[in-house]
């Protein structure tokens, strides 16, 4: 054997053993890595046997969050929808005080997530006396919801005594909702509220309610909601509202004698709902010179929009309108009224098919400085369906959102295309969203996707995707699936949806 032979056969020893002596190192980690997760374990086991709170361990992210930022995201989690439900609020509140020592006094001691106060059957008056001494010196926001009529004389009892124990801290409320229930509300009409912000009231409450809102007591109030059947009461000329929502039944009400007084508030904000006798309401006879959002869920859009004069106003929502006549009818009589709406939500009426192009033409001259548009699926073909579509008279649009119904991918075929690239080469590129459609399964994700990247910015959001599947049973019955995906955003476009002869 030569020296070099010997000397690559020792090479090759001293690389077979550096390789064992890697792969022995990787083990032990592995091994280390295992030990350490069942000492975990066990500490947990330990601590449960004990009667102790678990321990978390040191890496754990929110154990090592700032308490104020921690405090923060307890918020959020008890305000979310799901947790502001009356029946589960102080129960999210206590499994969350649960989890461990640190989250529990994170909780007892900030007042503000103690602020929420529910009237409730379940909530008796040592719970409601817990919060208003946790809750210390901070405004209150008191939610008053229909009570049990079981024992219906002892409930009565239990809600006004609790009743009578917030009224103490009347000074303290910033809020105040009342659903409909048997509550007596004898007491407000002597307390005073400084520093109450917002009354939202359901059904008759709203009426009785109403008589008691007296603008001296009141002087900090801005948001009022009123859902009610039939209002025999509007806010005074001395109240200090800036929003108003008000709420009706399907019944007509006689609200026109009363939208005079509107003229008198300071409002920024005004929401109408439901049916609204409009038939004695005359153009321009509501003046909100102040006014900046206007929303109408209402079937007689017409006659309201020439009755108001708000000449700020930069929000227009009609999209949940119940209108029925032509858009030349409807917006015949305020062509140059509205023309600073910067924010436009709305659905054409009729059947969006049989609208002749200059009806939708019509629509959007209305509106020719708007920024932002908010319409269904159904309406994108007559607006923007055409080699020049209407929506060209939008000169200044930035986005463009579809919401609600069914997408077909048709509706967004070479019109809706060519609509976007000439905006764009106009240096105008327009942000499309897809918010809570259903996409069927000839307009799939990532055709949609495709199509309109490179054309726009593009977001699809609470989209729902029903693909059919075929399942083989024992039985040989066909069955159909529906799947369902939600919050796809603009990065998922390289996903790919396949469902054909899946076996199960």
């Amino acid at each position: 054997m030569t020296p070099s032979e010997a000397t690559m056969g020792e090479l090759a020893e001293a690389q077979a053993e550096l390789a064992r002596l890697q792969r022995a190192e990787l083990d032990l980690l592995a091994q280390l890595s295992d030990i350490r997760t069942a000492a975990e374990v066990q500490k947990r086991k330990i601590a449960i046997l004990l009667g102790m709170t678990p321990v978390l361990p040191s890496n754990d992210v929110t154990h090592r969050l700032p308490a104020e930022l921690l405090s923060r995201i307890f918020g959020f989690a008890l305000h979310a929808p799901v947790s502001k439900r009356p029946v589960i609020h102080h129960d999210r509140k206590r499994q969350l005080a649960s989890v461990s020592r640190r989250w529990r006094d994170t909780i007892l001691n900030d007042p503000h997530l103690w602020t929420t106060i529910i009237v409730r059957a379940n909530w008796n008056l040592p719970l409601v006396q817990v919060y208003l001494t946790r809750s210390r010196d901070c405004l209150l926001d008191i939610e008053v919801y229909p009570w049990t009529f079981h024992r219906y004389s002892e409930s009565q009892t239990t809600l006004l005594n609790i009743f009578n124990i917030l009224l103490t801290h009347a000074h303290r409320w910033r809020s105040i909702m009342v659903s409909s229930g048997p509550l007596k509300l004898d007491g407000v009409a002597t307390a005073s509220f400084p520093s109450l912000v917002r009354i939202e009231l359901h059904d008759d409450t709203a009426n009785r309610f109403m008589s008691y809102l007296d603008p001296a007591r009141l002087p900090a109030l801005r948001h009022l909601e009123l859902r009610t059947g039939v209002l025999h009461e509007t806010p005074s000329e001395e109240n200090t509202i800036i929003n108003l929502m008000l709420a009706f039944s399907e019944y007509p009400s006689r609200l026109p004698l009363r939208l005079k007084k509107l003229s008198s508030l300071t409002l920024t904000s005004l929401l109408l709902s439901g049916n609204v006798d409009t038939s004695s309401v005359r153009p321009d006879s509501v003046r909100l010179l102040l006014l900046e959002r206007l929303t109408l869920k209402v079937s007689r859009v017409k006659e309201l929009l020439e009755a108001f004069v708000a000449p700020k106003l930069e929000y227009l929502d009609c999209f949940n309108c119940k209108e029925s006549r032509s858009p030349s009818v409807v917006f015949g009589g305020i062509q140059s009224k509205y023309t600073g709406v910067r924010q436009l939500s709305f659905h054409l009426c009729g059947p969006p098919d049989d609208l002749p192009y200059e009806e939708v033409e019509f629509t959007c001259m209305t509106f020719p400085n708007v920024h932002h548009v908010v319409i269904p699926p159904s309406d994108i073909t007559p607006l923007i369906g055409f080699s020049e579509s209407p929506a060209d008279n939008w000169e200044r649009l930035e986005s463009l959102t579809v919401t609600g119904g069914t997408l077909d991918q048709e509706m967004v075929g070479d019109d809706f295309q060519l609509f976007l690239k000439r905006r764009q080469r106009k240096g105008r590129r327009v942000a499309v969203k897809f918010s809570k459609i259903n996409l069927t399964p000839r307009s799939a994700v990532r055709e949609v996707y495709m199509q309109l990247y490179k054309c726009c910015s593009l977001e699809m959001e609470d989209i729902t995707v029903s693909l059919p599947m075929c399942l083989s049973l024992k039985t040989g019955c066909p069955a159909r699936v529906k799947v369902e995906t939600t919050r796809l955003v603009e990065d998922m476009g390289s996903v790919v949806f396949e469902s054909k002869g899946e076996q199960v």
